[in-house]
């Protein structure tokens, strides 16, 4: 939490920030921090409304706006999330490197599993590959073999970008991946499941 204030003096504008009050509170309140008022312990949950208690307003604000609001319809979103994987298949098929074959790997896995596509940046891989382990959508090998290719690719990147010794890296980086590149695509091919999700972890 932060205080900020706009100064003009002499023409020249001054801003000035403070990122931390905590500390100045007892100044203000003439207490000592041990008096102020702490959280409980174990707060109370917070109670939500269903979304029906806001689909009237919803409903006139979208009427006002001169939009039409459309059920959900469930049918027509499997459709898509049957199409949208069926064209990541074809993407990881044709994955030119193993950096794109990730992305395309993750997304495509949790799209079987969940039935939601969904499109993650580079930094939320790592969490797409802890869902699916979490989940026990995967066999633990399958999963391993997910975050040994993700941290493999990670340190690629790394290397590519130059650095003392990348050069000698590279290489030994690149066969890593040359071996698992194979393993992740039969991991695609076999749907991914418990029951064919069979990898050869040798």
């Amino acid at each position: 939490m932060g205080l900020c204030r706009v100064v003009a003096d002499d023409g020249e504008r001054w801003l000035c920030t403070v990122l931390h009050v905590w500390d100045r509170l007892p100044k203000y309140f003439h207490c000592k921090l041990g008096d102020l008022p702490r959280p409980p312990a174990h707060p109370a949950p917070l109670l939500l409304p269903p979304p029906q208690t806001f689909q009237p307003e919803l409903d006139a604000a979208a009427e006002a706006a001169g939009l039409r609001l459309r059920r959900l319809d469930k049918k027509a979103e499997r459709s898509l999330v049957f199409a949208q994987r069926k064209l990541w298949e074809q993407q990881a098929a044709a994955a030119p490197d193993a950096s794109t074959l990730l992305a395309l790997a993750v997304p495509l896995l949790l799209a079987r599993h969940a039935g939601r596509a969904v499109s993650l940046p580079g930094r939320a891989l790592s969490a797409g590959v802890e869902l699916l382990r979490a989940g026990g959508q995967l066999p633990e090998d399958a999963c391993q073999l997910l975050a040994d290719f993700h941290a493999s690719v990670v340190e690629q990147l790394k290397l590519q970008s130059g650095g003392e010794g990348a050069a000698d890296k590279q290489g030994e980086v690149a066969e890593r991946l040359e071996a698992m590149v194979p393993r992740v695509r039969a991991l695609l091919a076999g749907g991914g499941d418990k029951e064919g999700a069979t990898l050869d972890v040798a």
